[in-house]
């Protein structure tokens, strides 16, 4: 009988390895939009989005009352990069 206490054996990671891996900043860049949030922050965003870069692992999150708004965002974050 196994201990409930007892660590799992088998275990995997939350996020499966990739192996396409960045050799350089902005090679490959992650970006994710999430929402909506049933509770607007204190500017009135219900809206997230992060941008990560592969290399770096550096993040930027932007926060957007309207998910349309995405697009320019992002547009202008890669224009000036």
């Amino acid at each position: 009988m196994k201990s409930i206490l007892e660590p799992n054996r088998l275990k995997r990671s939350f996020v499966p390895l990739s192996e396409h891996k960045a050799n350089s900043a902005f090679e490959l860049v992650h970006c994710d939009l999430w929402g909506p949030y049933r509770t607007p922050s204190t500017c009135g965003a219900f809206y997230f989005l992060t941008i990560v870069d592969d290399y770096s692992r550096a993040v930027w999150v932007f926060l957007l009352a309207d998910k349309q708004k995405s697009i320019d965002i992002v547009s202008q974050f890669f224009c000036s990069t």
